[in-house]
């Protein structure tokens, strides 16, 4: 096991080379970890003299291209890259980090040079991106299990892949049954009743679930009732109609302590609060 943590030069580690186990090939391998701003900036420092990135992408890109030249004609050239690619696809509410997939961050395709015989890519939880990152011979594996509730669509596998020295990499993949799903109940628009809920019951033991649960009023208990009907609620989201405040109502500022957390508490818990 070769473990990188830092973006480094060639000459550092950044890219070597593995064996077959029956020596016959060797593959060369191009790796690299995710690239903080600050490791952008340092990287510019081993470039040549003048050399400055505008942008944080297009010093990821000329990370790349420094690495890539290593590959040869003779070996199985593979890249291993914790990136970001323009045009790929992300879950609403998908478990990657929100931070680290705007355009700022965005790295093309076609910055992966053509000597790439096989990409992997790291950093988006979704396999299945674009037919277009195809002819980058790029590919997400994409997480092994479903990350978050905004991911109760993905299909997750593995992918099993053969590369040989100037040979188009050939893949297959194969889609990994979960324990358990991941499954989301109503909407952030359309919740449900707990009547809705009670009817929906059977068939629901087989995945960890996330209620959108509708309410008109408070009502004490109202989670313990939605899990006594669906056990394997992970997570109620009660939503009330809008209410219009009393003009009447104190403005928070003159609300007492007790008063303020009194208020914070129903409105996260949407119930009355706790008696400890």
């Amino acid at each position: 096991i070769r473990v990188l943590g830092e973006p480094v030069t060639i000459e550092d580690g950044g890219v070597f080379e593995l064996p077959s186990r029956d020596g016959k090939e060797t593959a060369m391998i191009a790796a690299l970890p995710w690239v903080s701003e600050r490791k952008v900036r340092d990287f510019e420092s081993l470039m040549q003299a003048g050399t400055h990135f505008g942008q944080y992408a297009e010093g990821v890109s000329a990370m790349i291209t420094h690495l890539c030249p290593a590959f040869r004609a003779d070996t199985a050239n593979v890249l291993l890259a914790h990136v970001f690619l323009n045009g790929a696809e992300v879950s609403a509410g998908g478990g990657e980090r929100p931070l680290h997939i705007g355009d700022v961050y965005a790295v093309t395709p076609q910055s992966i040079p053509s000597t790439v015989q096989y990409a992997a890519l790291g950093h988006i939880h979704n396999p299945e991106q674009p037919k277009s990152f195809e002819l980058a011979n790029a590919y997400y594996s994409g997480s092994l299990l479903r990350c978050d509730f905004g991911e109760e669509k993905h299909r997750k596998g593995v992918r099993l892949v053969e590369v040989s020295a100037g040979k188009k990499a050939r893949m297959e993949f194969i889609e990994l049954a979960a324990p358990k799903h991941l499954r989301n109940l109503g909407t952030h628009k359309d919740g449900l009743t707990l009547d809705d809920l009670k009817t929906l019951a059977d068939g629901t033991s087989d995945a960890y679930l996330k209620v959108f649960l509708k309410a008109d009023r408070p009502v004490p208990g109202l989670a313990e009732q939605v899990r006594e009907v669906l056990p394997n609620a992970v997570d109620i989201v009660i939503q009330r109609p809008e209410v219009v405040a009393d003009e009447k109502e104190r403005a928070l500022d003159q609300m007492s302590p007790p008063e303020l957390f009194t208020a914070y508490y129903r409105g996260a818990h949407n119930d009355g609060t706790p008696d400890e």
